[in-house]
């Protein structure tokens, strides 16, 4: 029973937007999964991408995502982790499944990644008539989750509520944004 118990824990820390420091005693501690630091140069480039759920996760700092075209049924097409992140050139479209009840919902989530930039995106949603619960939260283009000086610039969100969430610890420069209809 307990390898179940710890397995499905373990999980659960997979899939949640949570901080990625604790408070212990004196000291801070990381509690995050991974040590996102450590530069990974992960490239993912001139692909074109269909998926059910998530596309791309990818964990570790000098990441680049570059010139695709990403299509999935979920809410968020790409989740990246660490810092120093490029995102450039892409389209994402994102189908709504109304049975996706993550929280936070957006095309791109990137946690952690102070430096990051963002520019020359199109963040589409396509919603086949599908419209989440008013009390519900937003569909966002790019949520931020304690990441500092991101640079979002010259993006196009299409059908999209909110452009940029960040949650309080999170800093942006943003310039040059467009945003075309509103659900």
């Amino acid at each position: 029973m307990a390898p179940y118990i710890e397995g499905r824990q373990r999980l659960q820390e997979l899939t949640e937007d949570r901080p990625a420091i604790k408070e212990v005693g004196y000291s801070r501690t990381f509690a995050g999964i991974w040590d996102y630091t450590p530069p990974t140069f992960y490239t993912a480039e001139n692909l074109q991408i269909k998926a059910g759920g998530r596309a791309i996760i990818m964990a570790g700092s000098d990441n680049v995502v570059r010139n695709n075209t990403i299509e999935v049924d979920g809410r968020t097409a790409v989740y990246l982790y660490g810092p120093r992140s490029l995102v450039e050139g892409n389209t994402f479209i994102v189908h709504m499944d109304p049975r996706d009840k993550a929280p936070l919902p957006a095309i791109l989530k990137l946690r952690d990644a102070d430096g990051s930039i963002i520019r020359s995106n199109r963040f589409i949603v396509k919603r086949s008539g599908l419209f989440r619960k008013k009390e519900e939260e937003p569909q966002a283009g790019i949520n931020l989750l304690e990441s500092k000086g991101v640079v979002i610039e010259g993006n196009v969100f299409e059908e999209i509520t909110l452009p940029v969430r960040k949650d309080a610890a999170s800093t942006t420069t943003e310039s040059g944004n467009i945003s075309k209809g509103s659900p």
